[in-house]
């Protein structure tokens, strides 16, 4: 089967660009304007000669036509669902595959043997899909192989079992052999020509008949339909997935399927199987169509091994990915005439909690899910997928480096199924600009990917939580700066320049390169503590999500941050949800708001927050700058009012400043708003104090901006 660009050639396809069916055209003209190299795997044809015949109206009779589309069924998937394979339609006849995203990463994830789970909004053709890869598998490609199928109740058996029998009845009867040995019921299915079976099961409503359920299940093919609805499937699928593990062998060792798909449309987190399939989700490695790209199938298990704690792909399409507008949209929501809560579920694929349990407000979550969107572009960096919210143009561009970043890092304690994740955002406004998150537990080899990405853009500032396996990582980062002669006390956050106020770290010299050698390099990172990490939820997220919740993008980010709860009185990740995404992000906004003596490392603070309002909207740059002009005008006409001794003169300089002060916008800060929002708080945690070399740098710069103010008060004379 072509699943990789080498494989056209390896296996001698060409490209079936004429194919009746354009969906799959469309497709493969989608992936390439995503930036996928390979895009043309879907319009995969072995045999040219087949292009101009319809499998389904052949004219030609003859017995040699017929069986080189069944080989080409056989070799080719694409062409099974791009050619034959028929689906159901309401109130009509069968029709063709209609090919789009979600489609096209669930029939190659399969046949790359990775399991997928995928989650989209209900009646978009995700389990119709999956019921098509079962007909394949029972009718054309498997072999002596059986297939199960999991879900709630009995209505959804005998409705997948249903659409198989229609798949299959719209096959060529040329493709087909039955036989009188062959089950046909509502439950189950076989198919004694190729030695098949599908077998079906229900969820089970009490343990001990979840937990029996679990072990009689081993197939190397399980496919389970809307498992956030299934009773005690935390108890089932664990058990199963043990159960498996001789039949997956077998499988492979003949060559044979053996992976699992799951589909689902979001569910309530409140509830016990609504957390545990939330929580294989979370586990899961989000679905990047940049992994078409990769070498081969070694490759790709190994990306999605590095970036995932299930070796699972995490396949969450929205409607609009999936190619359905925004006037579809609004329609199905008013016909559906259901609450919010369930709509956000049902259409935006939102895992929520209930609201009253939710941290965050419910506008800001609305905000937050109405505004986050897929990477402009995604990377892949040795084995770590880096997720990318600006074009990869403004990246290469002077621009980019002519702005400051600030990444932080949450780093996995490797217990559990904790990630280690990064969040980069910017100064200006703290947008998010790129996220990763892996499972990686090799820390030398995660802290030098991390030095490669400081060395490769020096105007990003790292604050690492500093914690066991966070002092392992920023060590080797160290490592590798200090080998490119880069000060890494001028890269990574510390304390000694936080705390640069106090005598004993104001003797400490950072510019020396021997400091390193000493215990000051412990120094290196934010150390969470009782006090601090609790701040981190309760001062900082708070702040960061009502000023920052339309510039957040990241579907992981957000799903962490709308599911945030209390437990026992604290702040924390909902039972089986993860905030491993929100502490590196709330690091990075910590230093913005808290972090003191920012220069050293290359931060200029007049430019913190200085795109945004105090209502958190963005500020176009050149109306920023006016209102600038216009605050030091203000501020040099209020100067001259308290020293001039004339009334008459006052009285001018007054009405001037009237004038200017009409023009300005109070809700466009020009104090960094880290400092604007948080000034109570700031007194709470400790007060800021510039050291003598930070005041005299400030003292020349007021000094520069009067000379530049006089010359700039002809404006308003």
């Amino acid at each position: 089967m072509i699943l990789f660009q080498d494989d056209f050639t390896t296996q001698a396809a060409v490209v079936h660009h004429d194919t009746a069916n354009k969906s799959f055209v469309r497709i493969a003209m989608i992936l390439k304007k995503l930036g996928i190299k390979n895009n043309l795997f879907p319009l995969a044809l072995h045999q040219p000669e087949l292009a101009g015949y319809d499998p389904h109206h052949l004219k030609d009779s003859s017995l040699e036509l017929r069986m080189k589309i069944a080989l080409e069924c056989k070799i080719n998937k694409w062409y099974f669902f791009r050619e034959v394979l028929r689906i159901p339609a309401s109130g009509g006849e069968t029709i063709p595959v209609k090919a789009n995203r979600g489609c096209i990463a669930m029939i190659w994830c399969f046949y790359n043997n990775i399991s997928y789970i995928a989650i989209q909004h209900r009646q978009s053709g995700k389990t119709v899909l999956a019921c098509g890869i079962v007909t394949e598998v029972m009718y054309i490609g498997g072999h002596n192989i059986e297939t199960t199928l999991l879900t709630k109740d009995s209505d959804l058996v005998q409705a997948n079992v249903g659409r198989i029998k229609t798949m299959r009845e719209a096959l060529p009867p040329y493709l087909i052999h039955k036989q009188v040995r062959d089950t046909d019921n509502k439950e189950g299915l076989s198919y004694e020509q190729l030695k098949n079976r599908y077998r079906t099961a229900i969820a089970k409503a009490d343990k001990q008949g979840a937990d029996n359920l679990g072990r009689g299940m081993t197939s190397p093919l399980i496919h389970i339909d809307e498992p956030g609805s299934c009773n005690n499937i935390d108890i089932t699928y664990p058990v199963m997935m043990l159960s498996t593990i001789a039949a997956v062998a077998n499988a492979r060792a003949n060559n044979q399927p053996h992976s699992n798909l799951l589909t689902t449309t979001a569910a309530n987190i409140d509830t016990a199987r609504g957390r545990f399939t939330y929580d294989m989700v979370n586990r899961a490695m989000p679905m990047t169509e940049t992994i078409y790209d990769l070498k081969d199938n070694a490759a790709a298990k190994q990306l999605v091994y590095a970036n995932s704690k299930n070796n699972m792909i995490n396949g969450t399409f929205s409607y609009m990915m999936l190619g359905y507008t925004q006037a579809w949209y609004e329609e199905a929501r008013r016909i559906s005439d259901a609450s919010d809560e369930v709509n956000d579920r049902e259409l935006l694929n939102v895992w929520k909690a209930g609201s009253e349990a939710s941290i965050l407000d419910a506008e800001t979550i609305r905000l937050l899910n109405a505004n986050k969107h897929e990477p402009a572009h995604t990377e892949i960096i040795h084995d770590y997928v880096v997720k990318w919210y600006i074009p990869l143009s403004f990246i290469q561009s002077a621009q980019f480096t002519a702005k400051r970043y600030i990444l932080g890092m949450d780093s996995s304690e490797n217990i559990g199924q904790d990630f280690t994740t990064l969040v980069m955002i910017d100064v200006e406004d703290m947008a998010v600009v790129c996220t990763f998150r892996c499972n990686e537990s090799n820390t030398i080899k995660l802290g030098y990917f991390i030095a490669e990405f400081l060395i490769r853009y020096p105007n990003v500032t790292f604050i690492p939580e500093r914690n066991s396996t966070g002092g392992a990582i920023v060590d080797a980062i160290v490592l590798v700066l200090q080998s490119n002669r880069i000060n890494p006390f001028r890269r990574i956050y510390n304390e000694v320049t936080q705390n640069r106020d106090d005598p004993e770290m104001m003797r400490i010299d950072l510019e020396d390169p021997e400091i390193l050698n000493t215990s000051v390099k412990k120094n290196l990172g934010f150390r969470t503590t009782g006090k601090s990490r609790p701040f981190l939820y309760k001062n900082t997220l708070k702040k960061a999500a009502s000023l920052n919740a339309t510039r957040i993008f990241d579907t992981t980010l957000i799903g962490e941050l709308s599911t945030l709860s209390a437990v026992k009185g604290r702040i924390d990740h909902s039972e089986g949800g993860h905030d491993d995404t929100v502490i590196a992000y709330l690091l990075a906004c910590w230093l913005i708001f808290f972090g003191k003596n920012l220069r050293y490392y290359g931060i200029d603070v007049r430019l913190i927050m200085t795109s945004i309002t105090l209502d958190g909207m963005t500020i176009d740059p050149k109306i920023r700058d006016r209102q600038l002009e216009l605050r030091r005008a203000a501020k040099y006409y209020q100067d001259l009012i308290e020293t001039t001794q004339s009334a008459v003169i006052k009285n001018t300089y007054r009405q001037k400043l009237l004038l200017v002060q009409s023009q300005i916008d109070s809700s466009i800060t020009m104090e960094p708003i880290g400092v604007a929002k948080v000034t109570q708080d700031v007194r709470d945690y400790g007060n800021t104090h510039y050291t003598p070399q930070e005041f005299a740098h400030t003292t020349q710069q007021k000094q520069n901006n009067n000379h530049l103010l006089r010359q700039m008060v002809n404006l308003f004379q």
